[in-house]
């Protein structure tokens, strides 16, 4: 259907499949893709309309407005990984009996997108999470959520946005809110495993006792500027690391392990569909001192007007 360079493992393929012939798997550097049993295939084409590889967006002529932004509450700011847009956004969506979904780790920290619906919640689809996000189950759910009236936040990277979009069609979209991030690339999740194996051991440690896990982690005088890669387990113990200086940080960085899709992006350049693309203002300080915040400012490109957001 595609080359497997250009596929992107959102899974909406295998998702809108009506026979099953589809589904995702494992190739050998640990990235998903899906695979075609021929004999269930009944050639509806239902997959080739969902594949965000085959249905690159033309180039936007939408009306696009850029912002800096920080959370007024500074404990937000601090625990997101840049200014503290989500949340807010988040909340805004909660409050209307909406779904928010967004990355996660599981318990044993794998990242998969996951459905919130109520605030206390909200701090586990905060932070960024460096591991491409598992949406095998995400797509039909989201659908059922939409056909029943309510207001769902996607937020995800720009291939990710834009194979929801796919998925769900016009029809459904009005209530659809679509926030994609700044997105360098997504690495392995099985290099990622592998990472949190070999540190845990060198702590005479496992991955279950873990408590928690924090990248862009703030503190102190390390903060968003020169934010951490945190750990903590459960007896108490905790490792740090500043300065994207852990191994798996520079190998991300240096795209040693990204997705072969992500060294050729087609999504590029704000060409995804998502309503409101989300990062760091880094060059703040210089264009806008009077605004600068150490504890972070996000830009926020918003690309489409959906009411009292």
């Amino acid at each position: 259907m595609v080359e497997k360079y250009r596929c992107v493992g959102c899974a909406a393929c295998a998702s809108v499949c009506p026979t099953n012939a589809l589904h995702m798997e494992k190739d050998n550097e640990g990235f998903y893709y899906a695979l075609l049993n021929q004999e269930k295939c009944i050639d509806c084409n239902l997959c080739k309309k969902v594949c965000p590889a085959l249905q690159v967006s033309k180039e936007d002529d939408r009306e696009i407005e850029f912002y800096a932004m920080k959370n007024r509450n500074k404990c937000t700011q601090i625990n997101s990984a840049s200014g503290g847009v989500f949340p807010e956004i988040a909340k805004w969506i909660l409050s209307q009996k909406g779904f928010v979904w967004g990355a996660a780790f599981d318990e044993m920290f794998n990242v998969k997108h996951r459905c919130i619906s109520s605030e206390h919640e909200l701090p586990l689809l905060c932070r960024s999470k460096y591991v491409q996000s598992d949406m095998r189950n995400v797509y039909k759910t989201i659908k059922k959520q939409l056909n029943s009236g309510a207001k769902v936040l996607f937020s995800g990277t720009p291939c990710q946005t834009t194979a929801l979009a796919k998925f769900i069609g016009d029809r459904l979209c009005p209530n659809l809110y679509l926030v994609d991030i700044v997105c360098h690339g997504v690495p392995s999740p099985d290099v990622w495993k592998e990472y949190l194996k070999e540190l845990c051991g060198q702590k005479y440690k496992t991955v279950e006792d873990i408590e928690s896990i924090y990248f862009k982690y703030k503190v102190d005088d390390k903060t968003w500027m020169h934010p951490g890669f945190c750990i903590k387990w459960k007896d108490g113990t905790e490792y740090l690391n500043f300065s994207n200086n852990t191994w798996y940080e520079k190998g991300f960085l240096g795209n040693l392990y990204v997705r072969p899709s992500c060294h050729k992006c087609l999504f590029k350049c704000l060409q995804s569909v998502s309503d409101m693309t989300i990062g760091d203002f880094w060059g703040c300080k210089e264009l806008y001192p009077e605004f600068f915040d150490k504890n972070g400012v996000s830009l926020a490109i918003v690309k489409t007007k959906k009411e009292n957001i």
